[in-house]
C-alpha cells in the first residue's frame, strides 16, 4: 500500500524562525559596527579618512561577514532543532493513537471469538441431536456475546472518529463495511433465536444451519475489518518509523469485501 506524506505542520513556522534569527543577527552587527565607528570618532578622535582605507575596510568586511555566517549557522541549527522535536512528538502522538486502535480491535476481536464459540457449539448441538450429548448455547449467552461485539466496535468507531484527522477521510469506508456487518450479526442472531429453544432442532435443521452460517460468515467479516485496519493503520501511522510496509488482504472469494484507508491501496 502506498503512503503519502504530508509536510510537516511546523514547516511555516521553521521559516519564519530562521528568518527571524538571520534578520536579528544582521542588526546586531550594524548595530555594533555603528557604536565602534561613534567611539572611535568620538572618543578616541580618529580620523574619518582611516575608515575609508583598504585594511580597516577588509577588516569590518571580515567582521560583518562573521557576524553574518554566524546567523546562518545558528538559524540553521534552531531549525532542524525544531524539526527533529516535530518529528519526534508527530511519531509519539501516532504511536499513541495506533496503540490506542490496536486495543479497541483486540477488543473486538476477543468479543467475536466468543460469539463462533458458541456457533461452534450450536453446530456441535445440531450434528449429535439424536444422541443429545452436545449442550445448546442458551439465549442469554447468545445476547450477551452480540452485546459485547455491539459495544466493542462501535468503541472502535469513536476511537477513529476521534482521530479522523490522522487515520484520513477513508475511515468513513470501514464505518460502512463495520456497520453493514455489525447489522447482519444482529439480524441473524434474531433467526437464531426465533428457533430456539433446541427442540426446534428437529423442525428446522436446515434453517438453523443456514442461520448459524450466516451468522458466522458476518462475524468473520467484522474480524477481516479489523485485521485490514490493524495492519493499514501500522503503515499509516508507523511507517515513518519502520521501513517494512504490511501488504493489503487479499481474499480469494472476489465476494470479500476488503477495505482501505488509502485510495492506492
Amino acid at each position: 500500500m502506498s503512503v503519502r506524506r504530508e509536510p510537516l505542520a511546523a514547516s511555516p513556522p521553521l521559516y519564519h524562525s530562521s528568518v527571524r534569527a538571520r534578520l536579528i543577527v544582521g542588526a546586531a552587527a550594524i548595530v555594533l559596527f555603528g557604536l565602534a565607528v561613534f567611539a572611535d570618532l568620538i572618543v578616541f578622535r580618529r580620523d574619518p579618512g582611516d575608515w575609508i582605507r583598504p585594511q580597516p575596510i577588509l577588516s569590518l568586511a571580515g567582521i560583518v561577514t562573521g557576524f553574518f555566517v554566524l546567523g546562518w549557522q545558528l538559524s540553521v541549527q534552531n531549525a532542524n532543532t525544531l524539526a527533529a522535536n516535530a518529528t519526534k512528538d508527530r511519531n509519539a502522538l501516532h504511536l499513541d493513537i495506533y496503540r490506542e486502535i490496536a486495543t479497541s480491535t483486540q477488543e473486538s476481536s476477543r468479543s467475536l471469538s466468543r460469539l463462533v464459540e458458541l456457533l461452534t457449539q450450536a453446530d456441535t448441538a445440531i450434528a449429535f441431536a439424536d444422541y443429545g450429548i452436545a449442550k445448546w448455547p442458551t439465549r442469554e449467552q447468545l445476547q450477551e456475546a452480540s452485546a459485547k461485539i455491539t459495544e466493542s466496535v462501535i468503541a472502535l468507531m469513536t476511537t477513529m472518529d476521534k482521530w479522523a484527522i490522522a487515520v484520513g477521510p477513508k475511515s468513513a469506508d470501514f464505518h460502512d463495511a463495520l456497520s453493514d456487518d455489525l447489522g447482519s450479526v444482529g439480524s441473524n442472531l434474531s433467526t437464531l433465536l426465533s428457533l430456539m429453544p433446541p427442540p426446534t432442532v428437529q423442525a428446522e435443521p436446515d434453517k438453523l444451519t443456514t442461520t448459524i452460517g450466516a451468522l458466522r460468515w458476518a462475524a468473520f467479516g467484522i474480524e477481516g475489518h479489523l485485521r485490514d485496519l490493524r495492519g493499514q493503520a501500522q503503515n499509516l501511522l508507523l511507517g515513518g518509523l519502520f521501513t517494512h510496509r504490511i501488504p493489503p488482504r487479499r481474499p480469494t472469494d472476489p465476494s470479500v469485501r476488503v477495505v482501505s484507508l488509502d485510495d492506492l491501496a
